[in-house]
């Protein structure tokens, strides 16, 4: 067989515009920034070459790979886990002075606070950070705390990552909102906040749905009818999604990708490529192909799909949907327009 896949750096496809919705690279700036030995840890990165990279090795959103993939928009999380827990105000903080310090010194960067601030960037190298939050340990109980993260430019929110809250449960729980989940909606209304429901309960997302009047994605996950990992969205959270003009950020984390029952041609292209088609193909012929975007989750993995490991890869992304029958128009939707539009409303 002659491989026809080759690295993402090149092709006709290469100027479609990418809107990412969800990555975590802010979170090991921070860990690196605050644990300096961790710039001699080594990770361990088995389903690619068995290599092993140091922790700087193994941010993927870097300037370069951002311009290669001709990335537009780049969402940022302030996503804590472990001891950056404790003072997670603080630490969320700090990774928003880090974002806007890095936007400060590279030319190619700059904040994204609404749709208005993308367009004049079309046809340059610059790409806007979109900064939102995963998990609101972040305000330390304090629902008002919102008022200050919305004035740095946060747009999004995510209110649970997997830990117990008193707003809303995750997956894990499951069942409906909590306690606070009424002053949660009310206070996303009238910051006219975008809600998040990825890590979200299906019932606390459904529950939640009835009380915003903002818009509700979910910035990362894949099809529980193709994947049984309890993260992927239910048939009814994306019937609520289209019934809100939301959409799906689809996922490279190989738990909520891979579709093992099925199988896929051997033609060159990562089997990656072929799962993310296939979870593309379910969406449009049940729900349209203008509720789906992009939501890599890079920087946030622990494993890799080979053929999607930085923001390089969406060229070749493009190329492979094209060489699959999809047109230049609707590939596009997928990468930019659609996310462009759900956080315009």
């Amino acid at each position: 067989m002659i491989t026809i896949y080759s690295s993402s750096r090149e092709g006709s496809m290469d100027k479609i515009p990418v809107f990412d919705l969800h990555a975590d690279t802010y979170y090991k700036k921070l860990l690196l920034h605050q644990h300096r030995f961790l710039r001699r840890a080594f990770f361990h990165r088995s389903n690619l070459d068995n290599q092993l990279v140091s922790a700087q090795e193994m941010i993927s959103i870097t300037p370069e790979n951002l311009i290669l993939g001709n990335v537009k928009v780049q969402a940022q999380s302030l996503y804590l886990a472990g001891y950056s827990l404790q003072g997670a105000l603080h630490n969320s903080l700090q990774m928003v002075q880090m974002m806007k310090k890095d936007i400060a010194l590279n030319e190619n960067l700059f904040q994204v606070r609404n749709t208005e601030d993308v367009t004049p960037h079309l046809n340059d190298d610059k790409t806007g950070i979109y900064i939102t939050i995963e998990g609101l340990e972040v305000i330390e109980g304090n629902l008002d705390l919102l008022d200050i993260f919305a004035e740095l430019g946060v747009r999004m929110v995510a209110p649970t990552w997997n830990r117990v809250l008193p707003f809303v449960p995750s997956f894990l729980e499951g069942g409906g909102m909590f306690r606070r989940g009424k002053d949660l909606a009310a206070k996303m209304n009238e910051l006219s906040l975008i809600m998040d429901i990825s890590h979200m309960s299906p019932e606390a997302s459904l529950e939640m749905a009835n009380l915003l009047h903002t818009p509700i994605i979910a910035s990362h996950a894949n099809l529980l009818r193709l994947n049984a990992f309890p993260r992927n969205l239910t048939d009814r959270q994306m019937d609520m999604l289209k019934e809100r003009n939301g959409i799906i950020g689809l996922t490279f984390c190989p738990d909520f990708l891979r579709i093992e029952q099925e199988s896929f041609p051997s033609d060159g292209y990562p089997i990656g490529y072929h799962y993310l088609y296939r979870i593309i193909s379910e969406i449009i012929d049940n729900w349209g192909i203008e509720m789906i975007a992009l939501g890599s989750d890079f920087d946030g993995l622990t494993d890799i799909e080979q053929g999607l490991e930085d923001p390089a890869c969406y060229p070749s992304l493009a190329e492979f949907l094209s060489y699959k029958g999809m047109n230049k128009s609707e590939i596009r939707k997928i990468f930019f327009d659609n996310a462009l539009r759900a956080i315009s409303q």
